[in-house]
């Protein structure tokens, strides 16, 4: 098939489709990933005249329209799709590694981890994106896929209401990054390897999960031969099983954190307490009533200290 990408027609549909339908859904990947990892923070600052500076420019459009680019080449020289969408998730995340310039930085690694993270969120919330909207189009067309696929314009007219959704997405992130870091979700995860590595496994797993279903009800129309009341429930299902999990996992975190918190908070106010009470007794001249409360606030201490202890 490498015969025919140098043909006028076939660079012709390259760029187009790189232009229209690739760039956009990379650029969404892109962003989503560098938000989260708080890149663009500054866009809070009512200080801040430009979404964009000098410096983010490459960062951002270099593993966009690399990744965009080297998907529709491969596209046009009849490589498996499974392959394309992993090489281009794989020069997405390189290059965004690449650009961080981090891998000189002794907390390299937990960047990199975080960074591989939100984009296989960011991919993952693509997929079902696709998912829920494109098989009942599919269906209710008539079409195949590949026909889509092979008008250029018809996929780009598709693929509008997925771009308004990613980029909502973006818009949301960026008004509710701050709330989504107080709540305490993603720093347990960082924190903890053990975590980190069951996120990464759980994001991967569903990921590879959902694209297969996807691509095997969009190609293979697996579901054709079903009522549409119980296709739309099979599709609604499938993208609601990563969300559940995911969901479930994430809130068992915020729930052992915020206990966790609740703990802490209490250890201190009856710390604060016993130094108040110690303040207080330092100006008393009878020792008997000295000693009597410094054994009491011994033992206060060390029913503390075995509290502490215990929740270990």
């Amino acid at each position: 098939m490498f015969e025919t990408l140098f043909q006028m027609e076939t660079l012709h549909r390259i760029f187009l489709n790189t232009i229209l339908v690739s760039i956009p859904e990379e650029f969404y990947l892109v962003m989503f990933t560098y938000i989260l990892m708080g890149e663009f923070d500054s866009w809070k600052d009512e200080n801040c005249k430009k979404l964009f500076y000098p410096w983010d420019y490459g960062r951002v459009f270099v593993p966009a329209v690399t990744a965009a680019l080297v998907s529709n080449i491969l596209r046009y020289t009849g490589v498996k799709m499974i392959i394309i969408t992993a090489v281009s998730f794989l020069t997405v995340f390189v290059l965004i590694v690449l650009y961080g310039d981090i891998l000189k930085n002794g907390a390299a690694l937990i960047w990199i981890v975080k960074a591989f993270g939100f984009l296989l969120l960011a991919f993952l919330i693509l997929i079902i994106i696709e998912v829920l909207y494109i098989p009942i189009v599919l269906y209710a067309t008539g079409k195949e896929i590949t026909e889509i696929n092979n008008d250029i314009f018809l996929n780009f007219a598709i693929s509008i209401p997925g771009k308004v959704i990613q980029y909502l997405i973006l818009v949301y992130l960026v008004a509710r990054k701050r709330t989504f870091l107080r709540a305490n979700i993603f720093i347990p995860i960082q924190k903890n390897k053990m975590l980190s590595k069951l996120a990464i496994v759980m994001l991967l797993t569903n990921s590879i999960l959902i694209y297969i279903l996807g691509k095997t009800i969009s190609y293979q129309r697996v579901l054709s031969n079903i009522p549409s009341g119980l296709r739309i429930v099979v599709i609604l299902g499938i993208c609601l099983f990563p969300i559940l999990n995911i969901s479930a996992f994430l809130s068992g975190i915020y729930y052992m954190e915020n206990k966790q918190a609740l703990k802490q908070n209490k250890l201190s106010k009856e710390l604060y307490n016993i130094a108040d009470e110690i303040n207080k007794y330092t100006e008393i001249k009878d020792k008997s009533i000295l000693n009597w409360k410094i054994n009491e606030f011994s033992n206060s201490i060390s029913n503390l200290s075995q509290e502490v202890n215990y929740k270990k």
